[in-house]
């Protein structure tokens, strides 16, 4: 092991308060690049607290937002991942295939909306959600949805992006 490995805190607290602030932000930038974990937790540090809850979550404010409509009390932590895939997955194949120009206008194109959240939803959500949950967040998902996006992928999101 080498020396730096086997300082005490106390030491390293000494090193800390007497390098000068490049050296510090060298330091921080290099733990930042070093992994993931590392990049979260940096970001969520220095993030505003509103975006501070979306980064530790691992997803973005747009999923953010769909993810506490879709989650309920008492999940476990393998069925909220659940829940985030279904989140990142319906959103993606909402943008890319159903929200085109005036979908809102269009009775078909809303049908088809509520169609892919209804497939995806049945597909993606832990088998903890029972019939009516189900109902229930299809109703609130597809609300959502119809408010936040005005088409053509056009949403509430690209003001604070």
């Amino acid at each position: 092991m080498t020396e730096e490995a086997t300082l005490k805190w106390s030491e390293l607290k000494n090193s800390l308060q007497e390098a000068d602030q490049k050296e510090l932000i060298n330091l921080l930038h290099d733990l930042y690049k070093d992994s993931a974990d590392n990049h979260r937790f940096i970001t969520a540090r220095y993030a505003k607290k509103e975006d501070e809850r979306a980064i530790m979550e691992n997803l973005t404010e747009e999923e953010l937002s769909l993810f506490d409509k879709l989650k309920k009390p008492d999940l476990t932590e393998k069925e909220k991942s659940q829940v985030k895939k279904v989140t990142k997955e319906l959103l993606s194949k909402l943008k890319a295939e159903k929200l085109v120009l005036d979908w809102r206008k269009k009775q078909q194109a809303m049908a088809a909306v509520k169609k892919e959240i209804e497939d995806e939803l049945d597909k993606g959500l832990p088998e903890s959600y029972n019939p009516k949950a189900y109902e229930e967040k299809c109703d609130i998902v597809f609300q959502h949805i119809y408010d936040s996006y005005v088409g053509d992928n056009h949403s509430i999101y690209e003001a604070t992006a």
